[in-house]
């Protein structure tokens, strides 16, 4: 034993107890309640998971409508981009946007 130890020594073992009879498992009510916590487990999973997913779906429809609205017109490329820069930037950003409706499965532009 360590000096720092301030537990007192073990003592003699003593002679094993009779064990008695091997249980029979789980009870009805116990076995009932794991099966019935396992189904409510599993039904707020695949509730949630489809909570989910009707959320993204709409989520995703409202992007698309945006998109849609965004690129209903189109912007016509700049001959000279150097002359007006905001023309430029116009296209840029309307093409960013015809790209990501694509993306998204939203349909061409027109």
């Amino acid at each position: 034993m360590n000096e720092h130890d301030e537990r007192l020594p073990r003592g003699p073992k003593g002679e094993p107890g009779e064990r008695g009879q091997r249980g029979e498992g789980m009870t009805k009510g116990a076995r009932v309640a794991v099966v019935f916590l396992f189904v409510l487990s599993l039904l707020v999973g695949v509730t949630s998971v489809a909570f989910t997913l009707t959320l993204v779906n709409q989520s995703n429809h409202r992007w698309c409508d945006t998109l849609v609205l965004l690129t209903a017109r189109p912007v016509p490329k700049p001959a000279d981009p150097a002359a007006n820069p905001s023309r430029e930037q116009s296209y840029v950003l309307y093409s960013d946007f015809v790209r990501l409706r694509r993306n998204l499965g939203c349909g061409l532009p027109g």
